[in-house]
C-alpha cells in the first residue's frame, strides 16, 4: 500500500519547561533539530519519502508545559502481509522505536479510534497496529544519564578523533557483520535482487572504555555521528537507500568494554552476477571497506552461517587501496593544516597562478542504454586527481586516507555532468567518497 500522510507524534519533555516560555513555540526543521525526537519507524515499510521542497514539510510545536507535537508529511510504501479479512484494501501499519525497548518508550494512539483520519476521497478499510519494540522486549535498556554524559565527554572532538580508526598501529579492527532480510524480490532476467534489510555491524573501540560508562549507552543518529563508523559499502550494489523518515532508522549501542553495535534499515539493489548453481534466486552479496585495505579493517560474519537469512556468501575485503597506514600524527597535522583559520576551502589552489589541472578517471560498473530516448544510465566510481600545494607539510609524511569528514575539510572541484538528467550518490551505510 502506498500512502500519503501527515504523520504526527506527541510527547512531553520536562526539560523544555521554562518561565521564559509563556506561549506555544512553533517552527520547522531548524527547531526540530534542536530537541529530542522519537526514533519511530514503520517496521513493515518498503520505502519512506519525505516532502522536502521547497522546504521540508516538518512542523514542531512546544507548549509551556513541555508538551511537544511533531508533524511531517510522508509518502510510505507498506508491505501489507497476508490478507486476513474480506476487505480488499486492508493493510496493517506497524510502528515502533528503532533503538529503544518498551522500558524507554511506550506508544499509544493519540485519539483512540479517531487517531487515523482520511481525506474525503480516501477509503476507511485499513487496519492500524502499533507494535511495541518488535523483537526487543528481551533487550533491557540500561542507559543512564551518567553513562550517556560519560560517552559524550570521551567523544568530545578535542579528545576523540572519529576519523582515526580504532587500534591504529596495533593491528586491524575486526568488524563483524550480520543482517536480517525483511523481504526481497529477484529478477532472474537482469540477475538483480532488491532487498529490504536491517544491516548490522559490530566492532570494538578501546577508546570508548571509561569508568564513567558503567552500563550500555543506547542512542540514534546523534550518537552515531560522534564515533568512528566503518566505511562499509556493498561493492555489487546498484542502488542503496536508507529509511530516514520520520527519523533515520539507525541505532547505536556502546558497551562498557568498548564493544560497539550499529544497526540501520536499508533497501539495497544488488547486481548478482553470473549464475553459478541451480538455485534460481542465488545472489552474492559483496561487502568491503571503501577506503581501507584488510591491513586496517577485517570483516567476518557475526554468527557464522546464522548471520543472514540466506546461505552465507563470502565477504570480500579487497586490497583496492595499497597505501601506507595513516599515522595519528600525520592526520592531526592534516587537520591543523586544514583548519578554517589557515585553509580556506572556498578558494581554489594556485588562485593567483596557473589554473588547477584536474585529471579525471572513472570505472564503469554497469550501464543501460535506451536507444529510443538516447539516454544512458551508468553506475560508476568517479575519480578526480589534482594538486593543492596548501596541503604540503613536513609533518605529513604518509598518505592521508579518509571519508566524508576529511572531504569536507578541503577544496573539491565543482565538476558536474552538463548533460546529466539525474545524479545519485551512494550514501549508505556510510557516505563513501574517499580522499587520499
Amino acid at each position: 500500500m502506498n500512502a500519503h500522510m501527515y504523520f504526527r507524534q506527541k510527547w512531553n519533555d520536562p526539560r523544555l519547561v521554562s518561565q521564559e516560555i509563556t506561549a506555544d513555540v512553533v517552527g520547522g526543521e531548524s527547531l526540530a533539530n534542536r530537541v529530542w525526537i522519537p526514533d519511530t519507524f514503520f517496521a513493515n515499510s518498503m520505502q519512506v519519502l519525505a516532502t522536502k521542497y521547497p522546504m521540508r514539510n516538518a512542523f514542531l510545536m512546544v507548549k509551556p508545559n513541555g508538551d511537544v507535537m511533531h508533524s511531517e508529511r510522508l509518502q510510505v510504501l507498506f508491505r501489507c502481509g497476508p490478507k486476513v479479512s474480506m476487505k480488499t484494501d486492508e493493510c496493517t501499519l506497524e510502528m515502533e522505536s528503532y533503538g529503544f525497548s518498551n522500558l524507554d518508550i511506550k506508544y499509544d494512539w493519540a485519539k483512540a479510534n479517531k487517531s487515523v483520519m482520511f481525506a474525503s476521497t480516501s477509503t476507511h478499510h485499513n487496519q492500524y497496529k502499533l507494535t511495541q519494540a518488535l523483537g526487543k522486549n528481551q533487550m533491557i535498556s540500561l542507559s543512564t544519564v551518567g553513562s550517556v554524559k560519560g560517552l559524550k565527554a570521551i567523544t568530545d572532538s578535542e579528545i576523540y578523533d572519529k576519523d582515526i580508526r580504532p587500534k591504529l598501529g596495533d593491528g586491524p579492527v575486526q568488524v563483524n557483520i550480520s543482517m536480517h532480510v525483511i523481504d526481497y524480490t529477484f529478477d532472474p532476467i537482469k540477475r538483480e535482487m532488491n532487498t529490504n534489510m536491517y544491516f548490522r555491524q559490530k566492532w570494538n573501540d578501546p577508546r570508548l572504555v571509561s569508568q564513567a560508562i558503567t552500563v550500555d549507552v543506547v542512542g540514534g543518529e546523534s550518537l552515531v555521528n560522534r564515533v568512528w563508523i566503518p566505511d562499509t559499502f556493498f561493492a555489487n550494489s546498484v542502488e542503496v537507500l536508507a529509511n530516514k523518515y520520520p527519523k533515520r532508522n539507525s541505532f547505536l549501542r556502546v558497551e562498557p568494554n568498548g564493544n560497539v553495535f550499529y544497526s540501520e534499515k536499508l533497501r539495497v539493489m544488488f547486481r548478482c552476477g553470473a549464475k553459478v548453481s541451480a538455485k534460481n534466486d542465488e545472489c552474492n552479496l559483496e561487502m568491503e571497506s571503501y577506503g581501507f585495505s584488510k591491513l586496517d579493517v577485517e570483516y567476518d560474519w557475526t554468527k557464522a552461517n546464522r548471520s543472514i537469512g540466506f546461505d552465507p556468501q563470502s565477504i570480500l575485503c579487497q586490497l583496492s587501496i595499497n597505501s601506507l597506514n595513516p599515522k595519528t600524527a600525520a592526520l592531526k597535522a592534516f587537520k591543523e593544516k586544514t583548519s578554517p583559520e589557515l585553509y580556506d576551502k572556498t578558494l581554489r589552489p594556485n588562485l593567483t597562478g596557473d589554473p588547477v589541472r584536474i585529471n579525471i578517471s572513472m570505472y564503469i560498473i554497469d550501464y543501460a542504454f535506451d536507444p529510443i530516448k538516447r539516454e544512458m544510465r551508468a553506475n560508476m566510481y568517479y575519480r578526480q586527481l589534482w594538486n593543492d600545494p596548501r596541503l604540503v607539510s613536513q609533518n605529513i609524511a604518509v598518505n592521508i586516507i579518509g571519508g566524508q569528514s576529511l572531504v569536507d575539510r578541503v577544496w573539491i572541484p565543482d565538476t558536474f555532468f552538463a548533460n546529466s538528467l539525474d545524479v545519485l550518490d551512494n550514501k549508505y551505510p556510510a557516505y563513501i567518497p574517499a580522499i587520499a
